[in-house]
């Protein structure tokens, strides 16, 4: 009995390691189109290949609803000016919603998809925004920068001396020391 459950386990091992072996498969779904109001190139991307199905789907509904949202809100405010151009006769300038990513890294179930997010309003010129998105699909969860660090690691402080090296090296001048400034941040995010 003992002999025939280690060797259960000796092969359940085998087949963990071995499942994530290959890098997961990450392929594009492309949402592209212009009408009246904007104009949209989504590139979502879609993630295969894992064994955990379940946690594969909760990541793809979460790749495609940052991507989904950005086109709602640039839409919602795209149907707003259109309406308030018409009424005061001033020319209507196209929206626009664009999504891109990057697969960053991708082996042993460790997946880094940086989501770059571009939305334009009608303004002097857009907004872009980096969502990082770091998945163990080992464990199912989303990883943190703290997941990468020994629990007590004062990690960002490491960071925050790092950013302040590199500033220094480059001779890059800002209004406020980095440390005040990372003070104000609510969370730091990563990008492996």
């Amino acid at each position: 009995m003992f002999k025939q459950r280690t060797i259960w386990m000796m092969v359940l091992a085998l087949f963990i390691l071995t499942a994530y072996s290959q890098p997961l498969t990450v392929t594009t779904k492309q949402m592209k189109y212009t009408n009246e109001l904007m104009e949209v190139d989504l590139n979502i991307p879609i993630v295969s290949g894992s064994i955990n199905q379940s946690f594969q789907r909760q990541v793809n509904r979460l790749l495609r609803k940052e991507s989904l949202d950005l086109k709602r809100e640039v839409e919602k405010q795209a149907r707003e000016n259109m309406a308030i151009s018409k009424k005061e006769g001033f020319p209507y300038r196209l929206h626009a919603a664009v999504s891109n990513y990057e697969v960053t890294y991708n082996q042993r179930g460790i997946l880094s998809i940086p989501v770059t997010l571009y939305g334009y309003t009608g303004g002097a010129h857009g907004m872009t925004v980096k969502v990082p998105n770091n998945f163990d699909f080992h464990t199912g969860k989303s990883l943190l920068l703290s997941d990468l660090f020994k629990k007590g690691t004062k990690y960002k402080q490491v960071i925050i001396d790092e950013v302040i090296a590199q500033i220094k090296k480059k001779t890059i001048y800002i209004l406020t020391t980095p440390s005040l400034l990372c003070k104000r941040c609510r969370m730091i995010n990563l990008i492996i």
